[in-house]
């Protein structure tokens, strides 16, 4: 005799601790040919908790039930078989336990097709539809559990399972799906380094210059190839003007910055323009961009050139006119934008060049630039919450952090004070002028100060970063800095080094007619890009070349594969060559090839502010003094959020005699 199985709804009476999802039915059918399957109590590392007491408890209830059923030797297919069950209390060994209800089988009330009976459904309903079955088999759940967390192989099996599961987990996601299931595989590009399975190919590119390893990639795979970053997660790189043109302004809103990327950022510059996305840095954008207009860059250039000078005066004591002087000009840039930032920026002298220890935004900023290299900062974006640890360098951050934005607090307070505030032309005064027309509102304090640490983070380094890249480059090329220095000594030939603070400076509109200023300026940051790399993390499914890619996919966009592309910019790309914007490519390029300062609706919004302070800075720094390598000193171009020269920049610096 054959017995088909399925399951009871219990709901009033039956007192037992083991439960068993009791199965009953009682009818002969040779025909559906399957014959009685011995239950196996063995599941996963563990052996089944209710293995002792289940088979008594189901054997108890069945020879009940089977003495109150009738049963037949057949049963036709589809034919109702109504089962009626009496209230009855099955004895347990464990009635202290909690209680289990039973009542009577409800009739079935449609023909049951026999070919798809389940252990689940008897009357078209499932058992754990049911909230007080949900809620007892929880409870059953919670204590089985609890008691069986006592036993020592129970404690050592669950142990064993979970550290099976952790690396089934890691095995699966990061290496068997990210490096081989993942839709990004279907580009061409490096296989993953095997010495440093977890960190992709991190190594090769840490072991060169910024962007060298990614031109060599991009040499070989074509305009837009795979790579794999930290964790094995898969990065595109396009290079490609139509589809860095896509994720930067077509599909702008579908590309936004990685999670890690914005949570770190946030950590120095708040919630300004250039952390936020979306309506919100639409709203920022909109109301910051009178401030860097035209009209406002006019009224600043006094406020670059005077600092600038004031540099010039300290290294003019500093050097002679015989023989050349080892300076470390980084650091002394670093300094003066820093400055130029406060007057431009803010109307304050922060007496950066004077006293840098004095200052709390000068020494907090020293600080966390100082010591920080290519693997620290890797570390520090991929695990923003690094800062919290109880490491030294963590407090530190912790504590220059607080300063700047204490600090920041401190400038916009005594801004909102200022009795002359509307006649200000510098940044801040413009932006608290500032109104939005459609809704009357004005950028709140905490607005102001996010803002406020943003100019002051991402303005003093770009550009600080971006003259020291120019003065090594030119300091290799004596012809073209010589030609330079001719030029803008036309211009500034009445400045004297040894005067800190002249009158009758130039403006804006004649500093931009130096054809060869201009040459050098857009050529040094083809060549030394201050930000070498973007990463965009897709907000949905998006499509690349024909092929989709799923919502979570990085995307990079590198100025440094980009600028050195000898399809767009000709075989000489490799070369610093400042007179190829006279003419074709270079004059003619596209805003999606050449991205010093990004393009579209991220496009940075200071960008007309940093070319005018370097131009400023380079001239001055080129009419007075002549710059050569060190002997036997090497630089980097470090892998980080700029272009950082490790170590510092250091130069050989002699006098121009006027």
């Amino acid at each position: 005799m054959h017995f088909i199985v399925v399951p009871v709804e219990f709901d009033g009476g039956l007192s037992i601790h083991r439960p068993a999802i009791l199965t009953l039915t009682l009818t002969c059918a040779p025909a559906l040919g399957n014959p009685i399957q011995t239950p196996s109590f063995q599941f996963a590392p563990a052996h089944c908790l209710c293995a002792e007491n289940s088979p008594t408890e189901v054997k108890q209830t069945l020879s009940i039930t089977l003495g109150k059923v009738h049963s037949r030797s057949r049963i036709a297919q589809g034919e109702v078989y109504p089962l009626n069950l009496p209230r009855r209390v099955v004895q347990s060994p464990h009635r202290d336990s909690f209680n289990y209800s039973f009542v009577k089988l409800r009739q079935v009330d449609r023909p049951l097709d026999l070919d798809l009976v389940s252990s689940l459904t008897v009357t078209g309903f499932s058992l754990m539809r049911s909230p007080v079955a949900r809620r007892q088999l929880a409870k059953m759940v919670y204590f089985q559990t609890t008691r069986a967390v006592g036993r020592p192989a129970f404690r050592q099996a669950l142990i064993r399972y979970l550290i099976r599961l952790t690396l089934v987990y890691i095995a699966g996601k990061y290496f068997v799906y990210r490096l081989f299931l993942h839709p990004a595989n279907q580009l061409p590009g490096p296989a993953p380094d095997l010495l440093v399975p977890f960190l992709g190919n991190f190594r090769q590119l840490l072991s060169k210059d910024a962007g060298v390893t990614h031109r060599e990639w991009a040499k070989k795979y074509g305009t837009v190839f795979r790579y794999f970053a930290g964790g094995n997660n898969p990065r595109i790189l396009v290079s490609d003007p139509a589809l860095v043109k896509q994720v930067l302004t077509n599909d702008e809103l579908d590309f936004i910055k990685p999670p890690e990327t914005k949570q770190f950022l946030s950590l120095f510059l708040g919630d300004g323009v250039l952390v936020t996305e979306g309506d919100v840095h639409r709203y920022q954008r909109k109301m910051l961009n009178p401030a860097f207009g035209v009209s406002a860059l006019r009224d600043m250039i006094p406020s670059m050139i005077l600092p600038t000078q004031q540099l010039v005066h300290q290294w003019w004591k500093q050097c002679n006119t015989d023989s050349p002087t080892e300076l470390v000009v980084s650091h002394g840039l670093q300094l003066l934008s820093l400055e130029v930032i406060g007057r431009a920026g803010f109307g304050q002298q922060f007496d950066c060049l004077e006293n840098p220890e004095r200052n709390p935004l000068s020494r907090a900023y020293l600080d966390l630039l100082a010591g920080d290299s290519p693997v620290e900062t890797l570390f520090a974006m991929m695990f923003p919450w690094a800062h919290r640890l109880p490491a030294p360098r963590a407090r530190q951050v912790r504590r220059d952090m607080a300063s700047l934005k204490k600090e920041a607090q401190l400038m916009v307070t005594n801004a909102a004070q200022r009795s002359d505030l509307q006649n200000k032309k510098d940044l801040l005064a413009l932006m608290m002028q500032q109104v939005d027309e459609d809704s009357g509102n004005t950028l709140t304090p905490t607005e102001l100060q996010d803002q406020c640490l943003t100019f002051l983070a991402a303005g003093h380094e770009t550009t600080s970063v971006a003259v020291s890249w120019c003065l090594h480059t030119l300091a290799h090329h004596q012809d073209i800095q010589d030609e330079l220095r001719r030029e803008v000594t036309s211009l500034f030939h009445h400045l004297s080094p040894e005067d800190e603070s002249p009158t009758d400076l130039p403006g804006y509109e004649a500093i931009n007619q130096l054809p060869l200023l201009n040459n050098i300026c857009k050529e040094s940051l083809r060549y030394t890009p201050p930000v070498p790399i973007t990463n965009r993390i897709a907000t949905k499914d998006f499509d690349l070349k024909g092929k989709t890619f799923p919502k979570g996919t990085r995307v990079v966009i590198c100025p440094m594969v980009s600028h050195f592309d000898k399809q767009q910019w000709g075989d000489d790309c490799d070369e610093f060559i400042p007179s190829r914007w006279d003419y074709a490519p270079a004059n003619t390029i596209s805003p999606y090839v050449y991205l010093p300062f990004l393009a579209g609706g991220r496009q940075c919004i200071g960008y007309k502010f940093a070319l005018i302070e370097f131009k400023v800075v380079l001239a001055l720094l080129i009419k007075n003094f002549k710059f050569t390598p060190k002997p036997g000193f090497k630089v980097r171009k470090g892998m980080q959020i700029t272009l950082r020269p490790l170590p510092n920049m250091t130069l050989m610096v002699q006098r121009v005699d006027p």
